[in-house]
């Protein structure tokens, strides 16, 4: 795809190599996005890096956008165009590449996380907001539970059968991806021999610890459990978490533990026909705005 700005060329490209890998980091990092490491982002580019984008102005990269294809729905995020760059409509032109990509696939909904000052531009590509997408920050009590472990290879089975139902989706890639890559981070509780919720961390830049997904067939006190356990394994450092606004009793559970939300929180918004995602309570929790 190629756009014409003035007598300037823009084009935007799929991801070539590790390079482009390296380049995305490059762009997380300097947005202080810490919980985009290269392995994070490097996942996406083997899922499949015809959706991670790199716009480049007058030949050098000005710009990064990364669209995860699921069967019925997307997801746009890492949305960054380079300081010296902006406005020159760079970000719309990832956009609408980001869109066409998705809509190529068949999806029938695409949703994002937009940043408060990014809302009028995705408004104008056709999206229409939903709620707030929460992020939430602290350490909280530590505890050990019999009930909570961590989740084995011969538990991923039954874990992603439950993703699929309460997630609407296959996600199993980036479940398997994380367990693969932090197995120390993957916890699951126990009642009477079968799962009833699940949890997936992931170590990020400097040390910063992120929670999600996580999903409770149960009460969102089950999601405490697993947070208190999550807590002990990491030691005392605190770790973030995203939840979406209309988890209301997960997010009054997490303020009264001693979690506080991070302000402007961005807006979940959608550009489709189906918000059946943003239903299910049992998602307490999401994994990244890239991949739901």
């Amino acid at each position: 795809m190629i756009t014409r700005m003035s007598n300037t060329e823009v084009k935007i490209r799929s991801f070539f190599d590790s390079s482009d890998i390296d380049f995305a980091f490059e762009m997380t990092s300097r947005e202080k996005w810490y919980s985009e490491s290269k392995i994070e982002l490097h996942s996406f580019f083997e899922y499949d890096r015809q959706g991670c984008l790199i716009a480049e102005f007058d030949g050098e990269k000005a710009g990064i956008c990364i669209a995860t294809a699921y069967t019925k729905n997307g997801f746009i995020g890492e949305l960054i165009v380079s300081p010296k760059f902006r406005k020159n409509g760079i970000g719309t032109a990832l956009m609408k590449k980001a869109i066409n990509f998705l809509q190529v696939k068949n999806v029938q909904n695409i949703f994002l996380d937009g940043v408060v000052n990014a809302v009028p531009l995705y408004m104008k590509l056709g999206f229409q907001e939903i709620c707030r997408s929460l992020r939430l920050f602290g350490e909280i009590e530590p505890s050990i539970s019999s009930s909570v472990s961590e989740i084995s290879e011969q538990d991923l089975q039954e874990i992603l059968n439950i993703d699929r139902i309460c997630f609407n989706e296959d996600r199993s890639y980036f479940l398997i991806k994380r367990f693969i890559n932090y197995p120390h981070l993957c916890l699951k509780l126990m009642i009477n021999h079968s799962i009833q919720a699940y949890l997936f961390g992931r170590e990020g830049n400097g040390g910063w610890i992120s929670v999600g997904p996580v999903v409770s067939l149960g009460k969102a006190n089950d999601t405490i459990l697993l947070l208190k356990y999550f807590q002990e394994r990491i030691g005392y450092q605190p770790f973030s978490i995203g939840v979406l606004e209309n988890q209301k009793e997960m997010i009054f559970q997490l303020i009264q533990c001693g979690l506080k939300p991070i302000p402007d929180p961005p807006m979940r918004m959608i550009l489709g026909i189906e918000r059946k995602n943003f239903e299910d309570q049992r998602c307490n929790a999401i994994g990244s705005p890239a991949k739901g």
